[in-house]
C-alpha cells in the first residue's frame, strides 16, 4: 500500500523523481493490488486511505497536512471506479495508466483503441497554403497567449518562501527549516499573488493595445491542491475573468480547460456516462464567468463537456479541445478509455464543416498531445486527425508544460518514405513563477487581416519578468515585462514553417551554443536556467520538441543517434579510448 502511495505521489507532483526511479511499476503493482484486494474484502474505505496517507507521511513524501488532503481528495474517487467496474480492474490497468503501458503487465483492458471515421481515412482536399514572406504582409493580426496562471489567492507577504510542501508563501507553514520571508511580486517556490496578475495583465494592455483576441489554454488554480474545494477553484477561476474583463473587455478571450480546474486536481468524468461525477459545477461555471465573450452556441457546448468552437474571423474558426480527456492522471478514463465524451469525434465534425466552408482553423488546448501526460492511444488518435486537415489548420496553441517549447507533427503516411513537418504546436511559458520560472506570456503575429489569408503564425515574441529584480527594484504599483527573443530576428528562422522549426532542433543538436541559448529561454533565466542539463536532459527536451504523438519516436531515436554520433566523433578527436555502450 505504503509502495503503490510512493509511485502515485511522486508521479502526480513531481514526475521527474519518477523517472530516475528503477522500481515505479513494482511499487505501483504491489501497492494498488493491495488497495484492489482491500476493496474486494469490502473493508472500510476510510480505514484504507487513512492507511494510504500514513503511508505517504511515513515515507516522508509530503508533511502529514499534504498527504492526508492528497488521499481524501482521491480516495473517494477511486473506490467509486473500482464499484463503476465491478472491481475488474487491476493493478496493470492502474499503473499503466499512471506510469505508461511498460508497467501494465496484468492489466485487463486494451489500452489502444482506434476512431473508425471514413473521414480520416481520406486525404486533404487541398494543400495547405505557403508560409507568406513577413514583409508581403502589411498587417500582422496580434494574438495574445496566456497560460498556467496558477493565481495563489492564499499569498502572504513574509509568510515562509521556501518549505517541504509542494507550495509555498503561505500563512502557518512550518518555519523550520529557515526561510526568507516571501516578497512583494512573488517567489520560485510559489504560485503567483493576485496582485501580480492584475499588474502582469496591466502591463500587457498598455504595452499591446492592438492586440486582436487573447487565447488562455488552463490552470489557472494553484498548486496548493491538498487545501482545494469545489468552490475554492471556482472562486480562483471568478478572479481570473473578471481581471481579464478589467484589462482586456472589448476583445475576445477564449478559454481552454486546464487539468488543475478540476477537483480534486486531474479528476475529469467522462460527461456522457450516468453513473460517473458530473463535472457540470466546472463546466457551467467556466460557460457563466466567460459569457461576456462567449456567444450562447459557445456557452451551452462548453457547459456540456468542456470544448467549443468559435469562428473569430470570417475566414478562422477557433476550437477549444479538452484535453484533460486525455490525461495519464485522470483516473475517471480507467472505465471507458476509448474517446470520452466523443470529443474527438466531435473535433472531426467540426474540421469537416470548416474544410467545406473554406475555413481556416486554429486549436487551442491546454496538454500537447505528445506529452507523458496524455494518453498513447488518444494522443495517436488526435495525430491522425490533425494530419488529415493538416491543410486547413494553420496552428495549435498548448500549455501545461510551463516551458517555453514547441512540438513538431511529421507526416507518417505508409506511402511517403520521407517524413515531412506538417504542422506546429506552440507551447507556451507560464506566467507563475512555480518551479524557478520568470513569469511570461507570448504574442503571436498571424496573417489574418487580409483576403484569402492564411492564418499562419508569421512570428512571435515571447515577453518576460525578472522576478529577482522586480522584487528588488520595482514599486508595489506596477511592473513592466520585456522582450525576451523573437523568433524569426533572435533564432535565425526564414520563417515560422514547420520546416524551418525542424531544421532549428537540428541546429541546437549540432551547435551548442544555439542549445545553451534555448536552454536558458526554456526557463526564461529564472534559477531553473541555471541548473546543468545534461545529456540525457538534453536528449529529454529535444525529444519533446519532434514528439507530437506519444507512440511515435522515431525523430527522438533519429536526435539520440546523431547526439551518439557525435559523442564519439569528439571523443576520437581529442584520442580518447570510449566504449559503445557510453554513448547509447
Amino acid at each position: 500500500m505504503w509502495l503503490f502511495t510512493l509511485a502515485f505521489f511522486l508521479t502526480t507532483m513531481s514526475p521527474s523523481l519518477v523517472v530516475s526511479w528503477d522500481y515505479r511499476c513494482s511499487f505501483c503493482h504491489w501497492g494498488a493490488g493491495a488497495l484492489i484486494s482491500y476493496n474486494h474484502r469490502g473493508h472500510s474505505q476510510a480505514e484504507a486511505i487513512s492507511m494510504v496517507a500514513e503511508g505517504c507521511y511515513m515515507l516522508d513524501v509530503y508533511p502529514r497536512e499534504v498527504c492526508n488532503g492528497m488521499v481524501a481528495n482521491v480516495g473517494d474517487r477511486l473506490f467509486t471506479i473500482l464499484d463503476i467496474t465491478n472491481n475488474t480492474l487491476t493493478s496493470g490497468d492502474i499503473c499503466g495508466m499512471i506510469l505508461g503501458s511498460s508497467c501494465s503487465e496484468g492489466a485487463s483492458k486494451s489500452t489502444n483503441w482506434s476512431l473508425d471515421l471514413p473521414a480520416l481515412d481520406s486525404t486533404p482536399p487541398y494543400s495547405p497554403p505557403a508560409t507568406p514572406a513577413w514583409d508581403s504582409v502589411t498587417h500582422k493580426t496580434k494574438v495574445l497567449h496566456l497560460s498556467d496562471l496558477h493565481v495563489q489567492l492564499n499569498y502572504r507577504v513574509g509568510s515562509p518562501s521556501t518549505c517541504r510542501y509542494p507550495l509555498c508563501c503561505t500563512a502557518n507553514l512550518p518555519q523550520k527549516p529557515p526561510s526568507p520571508p516571501a516578497r512583494y511580486w512573488g517567489e520560485y517556490a510559489c504560485d503567483l499573488p493576485p496582485w501580480t496578475l492584475e499588474a502582469t495583465l496591466a502591463n500587457i494592455a498598455e504595452t499591446h493595445p492592438d492586440l486582436e483576441y487573447v487565447l488562455l489554454t488552463g490552470d489557472l488554480p494553484a498548486h496548493d491542491v491538498w487545501l482545494q474545494s469545489q468552490d475554492s477553484n471556482l472562486g480562483v477561476i471568478q478572479v481570473v475573468a473578471a481581471a481579464l474583463k478589467k484589462h482586456f473587455p472589448n476583445i475576445p478571450v477564449l478559454p481552454a480547460i486546464g487539468n488543475h480546474e478540476s477537483f480534486p486536481v486531474n479528476m475529469f468524468p467522462d460527461p456522457t456516462i450516468p453513473d460517473e461525477e458530473s463535472t457540470n459545477w466546472l463546466y457551467s461555471s467556466m460557460a457563466k464567468y466567460f459569457s461576456h465573450w462567449l456567444p450562447l452556441e459557445q456557452q451551452k457546448t462548453l457547459a456540456k463537456a468542456g470544448y467549443f468552437s468559435y469562428k473569430v474571423k470570417p475566414s478562422l474558426t477557433i476550437i477549444s479541445v479538452n484535453s484533460n480527456f486525455c490525461n495519464n492522471l485522470n483516473l475517471w478514463l480507467l472505465p471507458s478509455p476509448k474517446d470520452p465524451a466523443r470529443h474527438l469525434a466531435w473535433l472531426v465534425e467540426e474540421l469537416l464543416v470548416a474544410e467545406k466552408s473554406g475555413s481556416m482553423v486554429h486549436i487551442i488546448s491546454h496538454i500537447p498531445p505528445g506529452t507523458s501526460g496524455c494518453l498513447g492511444a488518444w494522443s495517436h488518435q488526435y495525430r491522425r486527425i490533425i494530419q488529415r486537415f493538416s491543410s486547413i489548420i494553420s496552428a495549435q496553441f498548448f500549455g501545461h508544460s510551463h516551458w517555453d517549447e514547441f512540438s513538431i507533427l511529421y507526416n507518417t503516411t505508409a506511402s511517403s518514405n520521407t517524413r515531412d513537418p506538417i504542422s506546429m504546436a506552440y507551447i507556451t511559458p507560464s506566467i507563475t513563477p512555480h518551479d524557478g520560472l520568470n513569469p511570461a506570456y507570448r504574442v503571436y503575429y498571424t496573417d489574418s487581416s487580409r483576403p484569402n489569408s492564411t492564418h499562419l503564425v508569421l512570428d512571435h515574441s515571447t515577453y518576460s519578468l525578472d522576478l529577482e529584480l522586480a522584487n528588488t527594484n520595482s514599486s508595489n504599483s506596477s511592473l513592466t515585462y520585456t522582450l525576451e527573443y523573437s523568433a524569426r530576428s533572435s533564432l535565425g528562422l526564414q520563417n515560422l514553417s514547420p520546416e524551418s522549426w525542424s531544421e532549428f532542433v537540428v541546429t541546437m543538436v549540432r551547435d551548442k551554443t544555439v542549445w545553451d541559448t534555448f536552454y536558458r529561454r526554456y526557463s526564461r533565466g529564472g534559477p531553473h536556467a541555471d541548473k546543468e542539463c545534461h545529456k540525457t536532459c538534453k536528449e529529454d527536451i529535444l525529444c519533446r520538441l519532434v514528439t507530437f504523438d506519444r507512440e511515435d519516436t522515431k525523430e527522438c531515436i533519429k536526435i539520440k543517434g546523431e547526439m551518439a554520433r557525435m559523442e564519439m566523433e569528439e571523443k576520437d578527436k581529442q584520442g580518447e579510448q570510449w566504449n559503445w555502450w557510453d554513448v547509447l
